[in-house]
């Protein structure tokens, strides 16, 4: 028991010996305080990672249908030449204003005899014809002809 007593009084001893030589600073050592060094602005760098936002659709209404209408132009009518009636030509009712010498003659064939024409005239105004399919139109002279 007497060495644990021993033990015990010097760890005491030491410790308030410690105690009463703390914040005293020995004669032999030079010691200068120590300038707070004036504070440097603190530089700062921040990343971060911006992600954008999702693509956005966007769905509109469709345009509205567009109708378009063709109207053929009207002809512009026939000169002189023989015309086959059906392929050629539209059979139906032609029509002229006249205009100076005109012949017209319907055909029973393009042959070019005297015995092919069915019907013949000469016009120095308006006048009009039906030619039927099948048969042939002769136009001659400065008239034009249009299907009525």
């Amino acid at each position: 028991m007497k060495i644990i007593l021993t033990a015990v009084a010097a760890v005491v001893l030491l410790g308030i010996g410690g105690a009463i030589g703390r914040g005293q600073t020995p004669a032999n050592t030079d010691v200068e305080p120590v300038a707070a060094a004036a504070a440097a602005p603190a530089t700062v760098t921040v990343t971060t990672t911006i992600t954008p936002p999702p693509a956005t659709t966007i769905t509109a209404p469709a345009p509205p249908p567009v109708t378009v209408t063709y109207t053929p132009p009207k002809p512009t009518g026939i000169g002189e030449g023989i015309y086959a009636v059906g392929s050629d030509i539209e059979p139906g009712r032609y029509k002229t204003e006249g205009g100076g010498r005109c012949y017209f003659a319907r055909l029973k064939d393009d042959s070019g005899s005297f015995g092919a024409i069915i019907a013949n005239n000469n016009l120095d105004g308006p006048g009009s014809v039906t030619v039927k399919k099948g048969e042939f139109f002769e136009v001659k002279g400065s008239c034009t002809w249009v299907k009525a």
